[in-house]
């Protein structure tokens, strides 16, 4: 009879006592999530504890002015802050492998924001035009941010934010962004754009010693159909008009056309 002794190589071992080691210490990971950042003041604020580990016990700090100010569950804990300010709400959370804490920023309001100046980007356009930028200054105490764009248009990011990206149609029209928090909804801003257009039509018309009549009496039955019939065809953005000879011509065609 004999015995075999086994032996584990140096390497071996040290990986081997690391493995072990990390399997039975394992620290908890504090987290949570907000039911809304941006609240109202005495608005209900829900905390819902995340964290992750093995966990004994909970410690949360809300602040001075909040109700409760500090709570020892593990959670969901609804709050309420009486005042308006920034809060370092903080969850500190304990077990047999040690401690671990996580602290996030809660603004409270007591009024809706309000927003000031005017949007920036352009405010005439080509068809179809892409990536246009525009955007508003930011509210400190707003939590998201609604735009609008005219009809056709579309917002490709940054819905939510102080800045979109946005891509345009045919339809001119206001580009609109208000601000919102846990208060209400801020006043509106606009900003009209127009659609460009990509060409110009422009017409030269030689209206052959207009009126002829000091009347205009026979201009108006004999000539302004066919004026009219070739202006409204054309359409023309700019129309040139020569060879009005008095100032009753000039308004007669203005009023008529």
């Amino acid at each position: 009879m004999y015995t075999k002794f086994a032996s584990i190589k140096q390497p071996l071992l040290g990986l081997f006592f690391l493995l072990l080691i990390n399997s039975v210490v394992a620290v908890p990971t504090a987290d949570f999530t907000v039911s809304n950042y941006f609240p109202c003041n005495n608005q209900n604020v829900t905390f819902t504890n995340a964290s992750i580990g093995t966990i004994t016990s909970y410690s949360w700090v809300f602040g001075a002015s909040a109700s409760p100010a500090t709570s020892s569950s593990s959670g969901p804990v609804v709050v309420q802050f009486a005042s308006a300010g920034s809060y370092s709400v903080t969850l500190t959370v304990s077990g047999p492998d040690g401690t671990n804490s996580v602290s996030k920023t809660i603004v409270v309001s007591s009024t809706a924001p309000v927003l000031s100046g005017s949007i920036s980007g352009s405010t005439s356009v080509c068809l179809n035009a892409s990536n246009l930028a525009y955007s508003v200054s930011p509210v400190a105490n707003a939590s998201t941010y609604n735009w609008t764009v005219p009809a056709g248009s579309t917002i490709t990011s940054g819905q939510g934010t102080p800045s979109i990206i946005s891509t345009f149609g045919s339809t001119p029209g206001n580009i609109c962004v208000t601000a919102i928090n846990g208060c209400g909804t801020s006043n509106q801003i606009c900003q009209a754009v127009d659609i460009a257009k990509e060409q110009v039509v422009f017409m030269n018309y030689n209206l052959l010693n207009y009126p002829a009549q000091s009347t205009i009496t026979a201009d108006t039955s004999l000539r302004h159909p066919y004026f009219r019939t070739i202006i409204q065809y054309s359409n023309p953005d700019i129309l040139v008009a020569q060879e009005v000879t008095g100032q009753n011509g000039v308004n007669f065609f203005l009023t008529k056309y």
